[in-house]
């Protein structure tokens, strides 16, 4: 089971197994600049850097847009698929939240 939480300090994935705590991962985002449609989400275990999601919007013409995600991986003992789908649930949390924050509209959880 997972569970996505909002804390004051960011956005945390929480996993457990049986019933029971296994662990935490925190995300936070950062822009290259104002202007920019290039983020990069980074996942920590605790004070350890574990997963980085490079995210931007890549113009194809001038009304295609895609959008371009990239993820690296830092640590060996814990590259597993499902923490990148994780991570990459919780990057669209974070842009739902920014999205909403931006627009002055509410957003609704569930």
């Amino acid at each position: 089971m997972i569970r996505s939480i909002k804390k004051p300090v960011g956005n945390f994935i929480q996993i457990y197994e049986n019933n029971s705590f296994k662990d935490e991962y925190s995300m936070t985002s950062t822009s290259k600049s104002i202007w920019s449609s290039e983020k990069t989400y980074s996942l920590f275990n605790k004070d350890n850097e574990i997963l980085k999601i490079n995210y931007s919007w890549k113009k194809h013409s001038w009304i295609k847009y895609t959008e371009e995600i990239s993820v690296d991986t830092f640590s060996n003992q814990i590259g597993s698929p499902e923490l990148t789908v994780y991570s990459l649930y919780l990057m669209r949390l974070i842009q739902q939240q920014e999205a909403a924050a931006s627009s002055g509209g509410t957003m609704v959880y569930g």
